[in-house]
């Protein structure tokens, strides 16, 4: 749900715009981008790379960094389902990408499958086998991943189809995922189609389970986008094994600066690193340490030896945010202009001013008509399609010119 205020930008006033509910999209294009499908926006062509589970390796990392240097912007963003986008890059006059650019991020392996490649959303606990849980789910993504690949039929999946991997915290499950694996003891996990419960099975049958599902809804699918705008909200995809619904429980709240195990856990703000982000992140990892992005537009550093002395205080100096009271986890934003020439105004400097506000709440220096109670988080936005907003309750702030 969101809540909407009317709010001032530099640019002028701004007007109350409802959030309606969207409409049947039965039919209607899938324009999800891709590194072979690239949307051409007002900055050039963003990309977006699906990373099952948000495991980068260190050379993804590299090989990403290098693309967004040479071609791009510079910078690597973060979005909500754990995946990465490249913006500003290049096309040639058939509006694709240079071949360069294709192969080096083929070659460190983020193009496994160039028919799945708008398919692969697989999202993951981030912190499973580091922290908390009930079970180690780290291996179950790249196995779903795997399988998918090796799916002709599943290539045609819509780019909105979410699979779902959560190890028992409830962090993934709150995502709205298609299909979803559920664990409940560490080595059980209970099947979820939409918001039906089904049979739980031995970890290590989730990825077929899911693969299963996914099965059954592109069979059912007529162009339908997701599993709970089926007619039966995906007890067509349980068989009759529906056990009730999944309950409506809280996520718990992500941890950030040093985890167990010598991990190390950031947000990045706004959901951008830039270069010199990436620089002390790639150093905290190391040459063969993992990079995890998270849901929630962060990154889990998991270095395959102890991070160096000064690690943690090094991404913090970078601009990072390393604590869980930091404003960045309360302001989020769309793109806004000028990437986007549907925005009415820079949400990105109109987030910036709300994160100035003192601990729990947001500044009202840069807005009008902004009530004393405010929930948070906040998501500012540049037009009524309110893109990147949170799931949960939250307050939408949407930028306006003056009439």
């Amino acid at each position: 749900m969101s809540v909407n205020h009317a709010v001032r930008a530099p640019a002028g006033l701004c007007h109350y715009v409802p959030v309606l509910p969207p409409p049947p999209r039965s039919g209607a294009a899938d324009r999800c981008p891709g590194l072979l499908r690239p949307h051409h926006a007002d900055d050039g062509a963003l990309v977006r790379l699906r990373v099952p589970g948000g495991a980068l390796t260190a050379g993804m990392f590299a090989a990403l960094r290098s693309v967004a240097d040479e071609f791009g912007d510079g910078r690597i963003h973060l979005t909500s389902r754990a995946n990465v986008q490249l913006r500003a890059l290049p096309t040639d006059p058939d509006g694709q990408l240079p071949g360069r650019i294709v192969d080096v991020l083929r070659t460190a392996g983020l193009l496994p499958s160039p028919r799945h490649e708008r398919v692969r959303n697989i999202v993951c606990s981030p912190l499973s086998g580091i922290a908390g849980g009930r079970a180690d789910v780290r291996g179950l993504a790249g196995a779903l991943d795997r399988a998918l690949c090796a799916a002709p039929e599943l290539a045609a999946l819509p780019g909105r189809f979410l699979f779902g991997i959560d190890d028992g915290r409830g962090d993934v499950a709150g995502m709205g995922c298609d299909v979803l694996a559920l664990a409940e003891t560490p080595g059980r996990a209970r099947i979820v189609a939409g918001d039906l419960a089904g049979p739980a099975v031995p970890l290590r049958a989730v990825p077929g389970a899911l693969i299963a599902l996914a099965r059954g809804f592109a069979g059912a699918a007529d162009g339908r986008w997701r599993v709970r705008e089926l007619p039966r909200r995906g007890a067509e995809l349980l068989d009759g094994h529906a056990t009730g619904t999944l309950p409506d429980a809280p996520a718990p709240a992500m941890a950030y600066g040093a985890l167990p195990g010598g991990a190390l856990s950031v947000l990045a703000p706004l959901g951008v690193l830039t270069p010199e982000q990436g620089d002390a992140l790639a150093a905290a990892a190391g040459g063969d340490g993992t990079l995890i992005v998270t849901p929630w537009r962060g990154i889990v550093v998991v270095p395959q030896e102890a991070p160096r002395c000064g690690a943690l205080a090094r991404l913090a100096d970078s601009g990072l945010a390393t604590t869980a009271d930091s404003p960045w986890t309360r302001v989020t934003a769309c793109v806004g202009a000028p990437g986007c020439a549907k925005s009415a105004g820079d949400t990105h400097a109109a987030a910036r001013a709300a994160a100035a506000g003192p601990p729990g709440q947001v500044s009202s220096g840069l807005f009008q008509t902004l009530p004393a109670h405010v929930t948070l988080p906040v998501h500012v936005v540049g037009c009524p399609r309110a893109c990147g907003a949170p799931r949960g309750p939250h307050t939408l702030l949407q930028l306006g010119s003056r009439k």
